[in-house]
């Protein structure tokens, strides 16, 4: 006779104990004036800036055992997504959304609860920066794929500040353990991010009075107008869907070609084949390889039975791109698969992307010279949080709207004072 299982001890008595700390340092935290943190943190960023960051370093070393990505790619990611974080930038975030006018006051909360989730350092990074930056301690529940950036950003805060370090907990519990979750959701704000059933999971555990922040799935896309340079335009995708393995909301699935399609496909395969080499895609677990083994050998069969598409790459060629023949997005398994379809005109792609609006964050745009500001408004106003040119797409501006919203306001308790 087996043995009856035994369930994992909950880390629920963690969780609370870790928010109890985190209460009484956040209290003495906020006697400092917010001049004070917003220095520490504009150093701490430009620290990790640096080539030699040991920080930096760390996240080189460790990531890609963790995620699966190729140390290749987490160096490339890294360099280029950091490029313009520095604390120049942090500050002009604060002032774009909290330095506001004469009257108005701006609080973080009295502790901040962040779910982390993804493979992708630098968007936890700065969720664990921003509540710290307004002077709400944090409590980090790390990513499954990336339990390095957490204790990485700790590191730099001890080394910088002890007191705003301690202000920063990292505790990791099981998905099933109930009951260190709805522990984690107590605090007075809760950040998730992750899948929607994720986020929204959570969400109902931290019911106001709380502050909720929830950040679901989304994808990104490319639209390449009819004037566009071919060339460079590959060369710009080829980054953007290679770089951390198209695992990332900023990396486009699909590809939206209003130029020769055909031109855009061979250009775009000789550049996704060199970016292969420079940085070779990291290893697929085995539900991921079957993923792309069956999308490719779905497109496989629809061009044996007549389809005029075309397919590019390959399992060896460390990339997938099949040239689709008309507008209508039919997904992709990720790492590194892109569909290119072909559309007629901006109508027409835009009514391709229209019914995943809901998921969409930022869209690639080249090639539409004088209409170019009427292209990306139109694509901001389908639901796009950002739209750039192709090859940076995957570095973002710190002020960047993610989802729409700001990156402190979210996280900010605004007061007003009307008296004289």
């Amino acid at each position: 006779m087996s043995a009856p299982h035994t369930p994992a001890k909950s880390r629920a008595g963690e969780v609370h104990a870790a928010l109890a700390r985190l209460r009484a340092g956040g209290a003495a935290l906020r006697q400092r004036p917010a001049g004070h943190v917003l220095p520490v943190l504009c150093a701490v960023l430009d620290s990790w800036r640096a080539e030699d960051s040991p920080w930096r370093k760390q996240l080189e070393a460790e990531l890609p055992r963790a995620a699966g990505f190729s140390p290749q790619t987490v160096r490339a990611g890294l360099a280029l997504a950091l490029d313009s974080w520095s604390g120049a930038a942090l500050r002009a975030l604060w002032e774009r959304e909290i330095g506001g006018g004469a009257g108005r006051s701006a609080h973080g909360f009295g502790a901040t609860a962040v779910l982390l989730a993804g493979a992708l350092p630098t968007p936890s990074l700065l969720q664990l920066i921003a509540p710290l930056l307004l002077r709400s301690p944090v409590l980090a529940r790390p990513a499954a794929h990336d339990p390095v950036t957490p204790r990485a950003l700790a590191d730099s805060l001890r080394a910088a500040d002890a007191e705003l370090a301690a202000c920063l907990e990292v505790v990791d519990f099981s998905r099933s353990d109930s009951a260190a979750l709805a522990a984690f959701a107590s605090a007075d704000c809760v950040v998730a991010t992750g899948a929607d059933e994720t986020v929204a999971a959570v969400a109902k555990l931290a019911a106001p009075p709380r502050r909720f922040v929830g950040y679901g799935h989304r994808f990104s896309a490319a639209v390449v107008g009819a004037e566009a340079d071919v060339q460079q335009a590959a060369r710009g995708l080829a980054v953007d869907i290679s770089l951390w393995d198209q695992l990332g909301c900023l990396s486009p699935l699909a590809v939206w070609a209003l130029c020769d399609i055909r031109a855009l496909a061979e250009a775009l395969a000789a550049e996704l084949q060199s970016a292969a080499q420079r940085w070779p895609r990291g290893n697929l677990n085995t539900a991921a390889a079957a993923a792309v083994a069956a999308a490719q050998a779905e497109a496989e069969m629809r061009a044996a039975a007549g389809e005029n598409l075309h397919l590019h790459g390959g399992a060896q060629a460390g990339f997938v791109m099949v040239q689709e023949t008309g507008a209508r997005f039919r997904g992709s398994p990720l790492h590194r698969f892109v569909r290119l379809h072909p559309a007629r005109n901006l109508d027409e792609a835009a009514a391709a992307i229209a019914p995943l609006a809901a998921h969409l964050s930022a869209v690639g745009l080249a090639g539409f010279g004088a209409e170019t500001e009427a292209a990306a408004a139109r694509l901001l106003q389908l639901g796009a949080s950002r739209v750039c040119r192709p090859g940076r797409m995957q570095a973002p501006p710190l002020h960047w709207c993610h989802d729409g919203r700001g990156v402190l306001a979210p996280l900010t308790r605004f007061g007003d004072s009307e008296l004289p």
